[in-house]
């Protein structure tokens, strides 16, 4: 472990953040999922803050979040699955300040390399249905789900397709195969999940197949080795986890 390049404090906690690569310049993007903020910021050699290039309001929020590129063109995908933090604090001021990118994300986020497409992509370890009737009120999702355009300069373009599940797919996360895009999804309360194919354009593409696990894995990650794609999960109630090939 290195030293310590910058620190600071943000004016919202962040649930929802995520590194984004736009030719060589680097950024993050962070979103509250009280206030529905949302904001991109640079990130500097030498493991410095940079300035804020863009910001706004959705109109829900998105807890379920992941980047991904096609064509050399990045996008950000989004599912209003809830809310996990309902109950928690949080400040609700708007904006941010300079700061260290882990300054203060929300109780239980995590991030997680995805080793293939040199990105990261959260994940949460409340996702435990069961846990759902232990908030203050069960979070009522409107399942809509949005793929967008970021643009050079770190600003956040139009949206490039957007529509609504039938599922709440808590658990999500982007893969490549033979240099096509494609998605994977779990609903942690059906146990349903989904492999959909990501199109260029930022459209979204076919449902390739779906089936439903014996239980639900709230902790879930995709990684290649030796040319083969495969993901890692565990049940978090179980603690039993497992290895699958993607193909």
């Amino acid at each position: 472990m290195g030293a310590q390049t910058d620190s600071g404090h943000w004016n919202n906690a962040y649930h929802v953040l995520y590194p984004l690569s736009i030719g060589n310049q680097q950024y993050f993007f962070g979103h509250n999922l009280e206030t529905n903020y949302w904001f991109i910021q640079e990130l500097l050699p030498g493991g410095k803050m940079g300035s804020e290039t863009d910001q706004g309001h959705w109109a829900t929020r998105y807890a379920a979040q992941f980047p991904f590129t096609i064509g050399g063109t990045q996008y950000i995908y989004g599912q209003d699955v809830g809310n996990p933090y309902v109950g928690g604090s949080s400040s609700t001021d708007e904006g941010s300040s300079q700061g260290g990118i882990l300054g203060d994300i929300g109780t239980g986020a995590k991030v997680v390399g995805d080793v293939l497409g040199k990105s990261l992509i959260p994940w949460s370890s409340w996702l435990i249905a069961a846990d759902l009737s232990k908030l203050a009120y069960a979070p009522q999702p409107i399942r809509r789900w949005f793929i967008q355009k970021v643009l050079p300069g770190g600003k956040l373009g139009d949206e490039t397709d957007s529509g609504h599940w039938i599922g709440t797919y808590q658990m999500q996360f982007p893969y490549v195969i033979d240099g096509k895009q494609y998605f994977y999804g779990q609903d942690l309360g059906t146990k349903k999940w989904i492999i959909q194919r990501l199109n260029d354009g930022g459209k979204m593409g076919s449902e390739l197949q779906n089936g439903y696990w014996d239980d639900v894995r709230q902790v879930q990650v995709s990684f290649a080795v030796g040319g083969k794609q495969y993901f890692y999960g565990q049940d978090l109630s179980s603690r039993d986890w497992f290895i699958q090939h993607l193909k």
